[in-house]
Order: structure tokens, then sequence, then C-alpha cells
């Protein structure tokens, strides 16, 4: 059964499952080319250095932020954002995390089976871009769907801007729903800002989860 589908009809519209360009070298070896290339060069790292440049409401040093369920793909985003979604009640045993780690400038989009809906993870095709994993130990058993792909400048511009507007408004509160818990968290090394929590993300925070879906790759919508 197509994932995407089957989540969409579970989750009743109310829990959406939720996420390239590569730099071409130009060779031109004249002096002037070359210094104008090095000059890009040493700017590159310095694209996002705004990402998070006016913070309003931090909630938490990274290191104490409390423990995480999301997989590493997640925890290890010293700089980005990404969404947390997690169904409760007639929607327990599914969770969705979608986000961009701007160090690896890669959108990645994870969606987690697990208790009685394990049974309904779909098959996929193993790719570059997309694949199935299982986790199985004395504690816990879950299968996940994997997608990542990496993403443009422009695009990442785009997600960058939007965050900061997230960064930067005061306390913004959740749109209550027993059925789903959905948290969208900012980290800009040690700082972290969440947001939502039970129920639906706040209209300003979900236009930035809408965004990062709307960059998924066609082939995880089908």
């Amino acid at each position: 059964m197509n994932h995407k589908r089957l989540c969409s009809t579970l989750l009743l519209a109310a829990f959406s499952i939720a996420a390239c360009d590569s730099p071409r070298i130009n060779t031109d070896s004249t002096t002037a080319h070359s210094a104008q290339s090095a000059q890009s060069a040493a700017a590159k790292p310095l694209e996002f250095a705004d990402f998070g440049h006016k913070k309003v409401g931090v909630t938490c040093v990274r290191d104490a932020c409390g423990k995480s369920s999301a997989p590493h793909e997640f925890k290890r985003i010293d700089r980005g954002v990404y969404v947390e979604c997690v169904g409760l009640s007639i929607n327990d045993g599914i969770a969705s995390w979608i986000g961009v780690d701007l160090g690896r400038k890669e959108l990645i989009e994870i969606q987690r089976f697990a208790g009685q809906r394990i049974g309904w993870a779909p098959k996929v095709e193993t790719t570059a871009s997309e694949f199935r994993r299982e986790i199985k130990n004395e504690k816990w058993h879950w299968i996940e769907i994997v997608c990542r792909r990496e993403l443009s400048d422009s695009a990442l511009a785009e997600i960058v801007a939007r965050a900061n507007e997230l960064w930067a408004a005061k306390r913004l509160l959740p749109r209550l729903s027993s059925d789903v818990f959905y948290e969208l968290r900012l980290v800009d090394g040690q700082a972290v800002k969440l947001v939502g929590g039970m129920g639906s993300l706040p209209e300003q925070a979900e236009q930035l989860h809408a965004l990062l879906r709307s960059m998924r790759a066609p082939e995880w919508k089908r």
C-alpha cells in the first residue's frame, strides 16, 4: 500500500507525515576568475550566518533539552530545523520527522512504524535517496522509511528566512488536539527553541512545516 496515502488516511488529514543542485566548479584558469572563485569559496561557510541571529524565547540549552526519540539524522543536526509528529490514541504507533540539516545542506524525512502499526510499514525500493530499515532490540522494535536529498542554496535560504521569523517570534501556542503531538525544533549549536506540543502546530510554524514538505523529492509523494 502506498505509505503516503496510508498515513494520510490513518491520521485523518490532521497528521501530515512529514520532507539538487550541486555547485558547478568553473575551471577557468585566468587569474581574475580564480580570484573570484576563491572569494566565493571563502564566503561559502558564511551563507547562513544569519540563521538564528535574533533569538527570542530560547527553550533550552541543547544538552539539557531532555531525551529525544528522534532518529540520529535529526539528533546530530548542529544548525537547522525539524518537525516531529507523533500519533497518539487511534494514531499510536506512527511517527514522522522532516527537517533540514544546514551543515549537510540536506532535507531529511523519516517515517516510523511501531507496535500494532509495524506491519503497515511499506516495502520500498532501496535507492541513494530512499530506503527502509528495521531497528529491533530488547526494548524497541520499529521500521523506518528514510528519505534524503540535497537542497540548493536558494531553497536553503528560503528555509532560513522562514526559520528566522520563528526564532524571533514570541511564545506560540499549539492548536489543541488529543490524537497527535507536533513539535518544531530550531537548533543553532547549543541553543534550541521548541514550538508546538499536544495538537497541531501554530500557524506560523505550520507555514515552515509546509515549506519543508513542498521541497520533498517527487518520488517521496507517491
